[in-house]
């Protein structure tokens, strides 16, 4: 199976807790860490490619924001490495990752929003988390002009 839908979400919640911390938005292109490592408040470093890093992805596990419903979420479903991810009219390239990942939609408009994970079109439409299987291969699309923003975090 290449997706599970987990439980309801409160996404009107989350957005409130991402627009709080807007301001440091984005430090990375489409990316703001929600965790990161001890010691380390740059809310950038994580984001991106895992080649070149100097810790492990479980490495980030240390809450960055004082988002207590997000952070609330991230515990509950044991994520590290957890992301507030945007996307504009674009395509991620074809790949796979070294782990499964919760998605959790905040803003995501339906049909035009999807992932293909190896043949299979699936759509994760805001109000639920969602767990992926993206160790197989994948990619996300976004065909329309509206910014999609979607908590994603590795889980094991």
């Amino acid at each position: 199976m290449s997706y599970i839908k987990l439980d309801p979400v409160d996404h009107h919640k989350l957005a409130q807790e991402v627009g709080l911390i807007a301001n440091q938005w984005p430090p990375a292109p489409g990316q703001l860490m929600v965790q990161g490592i001890e010691g380390q408040g740059d809310p950038s470093y994580g984001t991106g490619r895992v080649a070149g890093f100097e810790h492990n992805e479980d490495d980030f596990v240390y809450p960055m924001h004082d988002t207590p419903y997000l952070n609330s979420l991230v515990e509950k479903y044991g994520m590290y490495r957890t992301r507030i991810m945007t996307m504009s009219k674009s395509c991620y390239s074809w790949h796979r990752d070294e782990t499964a990942r919760i998605h959790i939609p905040i803003y995501s408009l339906q049909p035009y929003n999807f992932m293909v994970i190896e043949d299979e079109v699936i759509r994760l439409p805001v109000g639920n988390a969602y767990w992926t299987d993206t160790t197989m291969m994948h990619t996300y699309v976004n065909t329309i002009d509206h910014v999609r923003t979607h908590i994603v975090g590795c889980v094991k």
